[in-house]
């Protein structure tokens, strides 16, 4: 799975969830009854199915966004999911190859206000309702692809996220997006290719993010500054989650085995030694997911 996103029915107390894998549609589940409702297919332009790695749903205007290969955006009606999306291709590229659209947010604001993070280093600004074109583009702030990007709940802020070297948190300020500027960065450890999510409070004063190292940073993005940390797993944090007064993380990465000598031998005592030192190399590797109380670790 690349990604998802929710919906919820105020009127029918219906939760949807949107989910996106590998060679498939764009599934629509009924939460509550565990179903399939609908699916979006992308298409490219000989009708074979293209894989979205990132989707976010307006849930003001019931539409779903899909972010492709190539620069490709689509989309959909979520009530006529049987329709043809629209669809806008970017001339995102760097060095001469087109870059995919990794990541898409909403302003809570402005439903129109659309943020496209993507792996040429850029964030484009779209109007949903001028949906063939970009209004505006941010760059010159990282060399690496972008690989999340989140508006703050007051729309003031927009958190942008880039990877492995150049693995920073940019908080820019968007009050007026034609002149936004970086107000602040944010540091975190990341030693591999994997995307590492972040998360705001429901203030949006403090953000939290994983490390690679097991540790969650927290900063306050009205001051600017560090605030705390506190180590939250036993392996990389590729993901944190803020719903009310709880903070969900989970961890997990690809790990390749070093190679372990094992001389033959048919003692059966030797064997389970060497098997005992293999398993110690391994025993912090933990794939998992924790749910804190905030007041708890704060």
């Amino acid at each position: 799975m690349y990604e998802f996103d929710y919906l919820a029915e105020n009127e029918s107390e219906t939760l949807y969830l949107f989910a996106t894998s590998k060679d498939q549609p764009v599934h629509m589940w009924d939460v509550n009854k565990s179903i399939i409702f609908t699916q979006f297919r992308c298409l490219n332009q000989v009708e074979e199915t293209i894989t979205p790695i990132s989707i976010r749903v307006n849930h003001v205007h019931k539409t779903l966004l899909t972010g492709h290969q190539k620069g490709i955006l689509k989309l959909f009606d979520i009530e006529q999911s049987h329709e043809a999306p629209d669809t806008l291709e970017l001339a995102i590229k760097k060095r001469r190859k087109k870059q995919p659209i990794s990541s898409i947010d909403y302003s809570p604001k402005d439903p129109n206000f659309i943020a496209l993070g993507s792996f040429d280093s850029s964030v484009y600004l779209i109007d949903q309702r001028v949906f063939n074109k970009v209004f505006h583009r941010l760059t010159d702030f990282t060399q690496k692809g972008i690989t999340q990007v989140k508006f703050s709940n007051d729309g003031k802020y927009l958190l942008v996220g880039s990877r492995k070297e150049y693995n920073s948190i940019y908080q820019w300020d968007m009050r007026f997006p034609r002149e936004a500027i970086v107000c602040y960065n944010y540091s975190r450890l990341n030693e591999s290719n994997q995307r590492v999510y972040y998360d705001l409070d429901e203030q949006s004063k403090y953000l939290y993010t994983g490390n690679s190292d097991g540790s969650i940073y927290v900063y306050d993005i009205q001051k600017g500054e560090f605030a705390y940390s506190f180590p939250a797993m036993f392996d990389s944090v590729g993901a944190v989650s803020i719903h009310d007064q709880f903070l969900a993380t989970s961890s997990g990465m690809r790990h390749f085995n070093e190679k372990i000598s094992i001389n033959s031998s048919s003692d059966d005592e030797n064997n389970d030694q060497q098997q005992i030192e293999e398993d110690d190399i391994y025993k912090n590797f933990k794939n998992g997911v924790r749910v804190w109380q905030l007041q708890k670790i704060q």
